[in-house]
């Protein structure tokens, strides 16, 4: 048995069972603080909100202002509205793309679409998507487009056939803008004038 002494405590090595055992380590001082006293019913209670700093309050509140100013409404207020008004009028909704029920073609020499949008307020509003619309999507004019369509360069095709894919996934978007016009007229169908992301209406991206 050998004992050998060490600023740190004692090791006391047994090599008949190779067993290395331990006795008396100090514990060194901690690096770390105390901690921090439990909460007690008498301890203030700080709201989340005093944690902010005046900037990033400032700019929530500026948030909130922008959202009010985009002046979005309901499909079922937009519907309800236009009993009021003679012709049409113009409504901003914030609202999902269920379905198209008329794909992407070229009618007349302009673009032609019709899509299912819906909110909480009503599953199911079908809408023609106007030409100017899908010019601004797409890229391309009709005129445009056939030429591709009828190019023998591969990646000329190859890229108007991704243009006119990126329609549809820009229309799946959760966070679109559109404005729809209604009709006062019921059996006249609503058609979309343009379509933004809600950063876009709110500004905050140019």
């Amino acid at each position: 048995m050998v004992e050998k002494g060490m600023d740190e405590g004692v090791f006391r090595e047994s090599f008949d069972d190779d067993e290395i055992t331990v006795i008396g380590i100090q514990q060194s001082q901690s690096h770390f603080s105390p901690a921090q006293p439990s909460m007690t019913k008498d301890s203030p209670i700080v709201s989340p909100q005093n944690l902010l700093s005046p900037q990033l309050k400032s700019a929530g509140e500026s948030l909130l202002m922008l959202y009010g100013s985009a002046e979005t409404v309901f499909i079922a207020d937009a519907l309800s509205a236009t009993r009021f008004a003679l012709g049409s009028i113009r409504k901003n909704i914030v609202a999902v793309m269920r379905e198209v029920t008329v794909p992407l073609r070229i009618v007349d020499d302009i673009w032609t679409m019709n899509v299912v949008l819906a909110d909480e307020s009503c599953k199911k509003l079908e809408c023609i998507v106007a030409h100017s619309v899908l010019v601004d999507l797409i890229g391309l004019n009709p005129e445009e487009a056939v030429a591709i369509r009828a190019s023998k360069d591969k990646a000329r095709r190859r890229e108007g056939t991704l243009r006119l894919k990126s329609v549809q996934e820009s229309m799946e978007r959760l966070d679109v803008v559109w404005e729809v016009e209604f009709y006062a007229c019921a059996s006249s169908t609503p058609v979309v004038r343009k379509m933004q992301t809600l950063a876009q209406k709110l500004g905050l991206i140019r």
